[in-house]
């Protein structure tokens, strides 16, 4: 079940800001690395940096060298890769962070 929300989160006892998106989604089906996947709602961003990418609860990085996704396309992305399979039951949570 696929649910959006803005909130103040505590992730290690830091508060994490709110978000303009926040959509945490259970997948029914595995996703085998670099298929590309769209983000719920049809969501978009247009800063590479807005977007957090979140895997069982754990922050996956994007920087260079041996990033775990990867962005597809140019602005406003809508899109992103995976560098490794997913499987039935993992969490994925997609945050669009707000400007500060």
């Amino acid at each position: 079940m696929a649910v959006g929300y803005n909130s103040l989160a505590l992730v290690s006892g830091v508060p994490r800001g709110s978000a303009a998106y926040d959509n945490t989604t259970t997948l029914v089906a595995g996703v085998t690395s670099g298929t590309a996947v769209t983000l719920p709602g049809s969501q978009s961003f247009t800063v590479l940096t807005q977007l957090k990418v979140f895997l069982n609860g754990q922050e996956l990085d994007q920087s260079a060298g041996s990033p775990d996704y990867a962005v597809v396309g140019s602005a406003p992305y809508t899109q992103i890769t995976f560098s490794q399979n997913l499987v039935i039951g993992d969490v994925l949570e997609f945050r669009i962070e707000t400007s500060h």
